[in-house]
């Protein structure tokens, strides 16, 4: 079904003419009572498509959320994405977590790319920190057939992305380097990637099967990014670090002068 030719009809409403122009006067609250979940749906998508703007539509859990972005996509399955809430964890990362994530980090790459005009979450989901537009769109790379690469630059931007390096990648988030073939798994990818290289000259780009390790499919430009939410700079590595070291200088000079200490009082 034509999202476009179900939502014409609704512009005869007296109700909706007064919402447009209340939005078009840029109010600051304009509240919208008395329809169901399904119709918040549309009328979401009909101001998206008036306005020609990306919107956000935030409910008070995840079920309504994953219930609004249904609705929509029952009527066009390329207008919303789904941004689930996370979990935030001390413990090792469980699938389902692992699952979220991936997620997340899809619909965040859909932002930027502005694929998709409807983003549908939650309050819960909104809450956590995470990272910057512009960060997470500066560790975006695009890579082409018979473009030049370097394979220790590569292997330091999977690492900053947040890839987990592996001998043989069998899940989304990791990479491996074998000689002069560079096999990944972006979590905005149906299936993982394997760059040929001839020299330092990218000769192919292939989608493979992670289970059968088997070539799916060709590809000419490749896009990859980052594979985790939070996202540490090298800048923000090599300060780390120096901080780092600059504690543990501290403490040992204190524990140096502790020691000193005792030593000349029981030799008093």
């Amino acid at each position: 079904m034509n999202i476009d030719n179900m939502l014409k009809p609704l512009y005869e409403m007296e109700e909706l003419n007064e919402l447009l122009s209340s939005l078009r006067a840029n109010l600051n609250i304009v509240e919208v009572y008395g329809i169901s979940d399904t119709q918040k749906a549309i009328v979401a998508a009909l101001v998206c498509r008036h306005f020609n703007k990306p919107c956000i539509f935030i409910t008070h859990n995840d079920l309504l959320s994953r219930k609004i972005f249904e609705d929509i996509s029952f009527f066009d399955q390329n207008l919303a994405a789904l941004l689930p809430s996370g979990e935030l964890m001390f413990r090792r990362v469980d699938a389902k977590s692992k699952d979220i994530m991936q997620k997340r980090l899809k619909v965040y790459d859909s932002i930027i790319s502005g694929r998709n005009s409807i983003i549908c979450t939650s309050i819960e989901a909104l809450l956590p920190k995470t990272v910057s537009p512009e960060l997470f769109a500066s560790m975006i790379r695009e890579l082409s057939v018979g473009e030049t690469v370097i394979l220790e630059e590569m292997k330091e931007y999977f690492t900053m992305a947040g890839y987990e390096r592996v001998d043989m990648v069998e899940g989304k988030g990791q990479f491996s380097i074998r000689g002069g073939i560079i096999d990944f798994y972006s979590p905005i990818h149906q299936d993982a990637v394997r760059i040929e290289l001839f020299d330092d000259e990218v000769d192919s780009i292939r989608f493979f099967d992670v289970l059968t390790q088997r070539s799916v499919s060709k590809a000419q430009k490749i896009r990859i990014t980052p594979a985790r939410e939070f996202i540490i700079t090298k800048g923000e590595s090599l300060e780390g670090a120096e901080n780092l070291q600059a504690e543990l200088s501290a403490r040992l000079r204190t524990l140096g002068a502790d020691r000193k200490k005792k030593t000349l009082e029981s030799k008093i």
